[in-house]
């Protein structure tokens, strides 16, 4: 059956950096992982090597989602809501989504995917999905979402 997880840590407090450890180690594990590298904004795809440079200088509306200062590529968003839809047929053992925030709870970044992924996913499939949540954030997370805290619970990778 499928089970939801939430990983929550405050903001800069290493988060990614115990996933990617945690990942190491634990087999059947895909997803998406947020980076910054040189203090630039990239997307990993967990079962691949390549980076996806995640911002954008553009002013080009068409191209670009914001949040405060930061403008990320609306193709790259793309790309990872086709990937993870894509792992619905792929039958990982966790799907991890690293991370929802400011621009899922608008609706865009790795929306709708993740919607799908939460309310979509045949509950038959034996797999985890993680999202992960900075502290601050967990509460509307879990509002915008849907989420009961009776069947959501919290995971912390080791």
């Amino acid at each position: 059956m499928a089970q939801m997880y939430i990983y929550s840590d405050p903001i800069h407090t290493g988060k990614t950096t115990r996933l990617e450890k945690w990942i190491k180690k634990t087999p059947g594990v895909d997803g998406i992982l947020t980076l910054v590298r040189n203090d630039k904004r990239f997307l990993k795809f967990i079962s691949g090597d390549e980076l996806h440079p995640l911002e954008t200088d553009s002013n080009d509306p068409e191209c670009f989602q914001q949040i405060g200062k930061y403008k990320f590529r609306t193709d790259v968003f793309a790309k990872a809501q086709n990937y993870l839809l894509g792992l619905i047929d792929m039958n990982p053992a966790w799907i991890v989504i690293d991370e929802i925030g400011f621009l899922e709870l608008d609706g865009c970044g790795f929306e709708p995917a993740v919607s799908r992924l939460i309310h979509d996913l045949d509950s038959a499939k034996d797999v985890n999905i993680l999202l992960v949540v900075r502290n601050s954030l967990k509460e509307k997370v879990m509002n915008c979402f849907k989420l009961n805290l009776n069947t959501v619970r919290d995971y912390i990778p080791e």
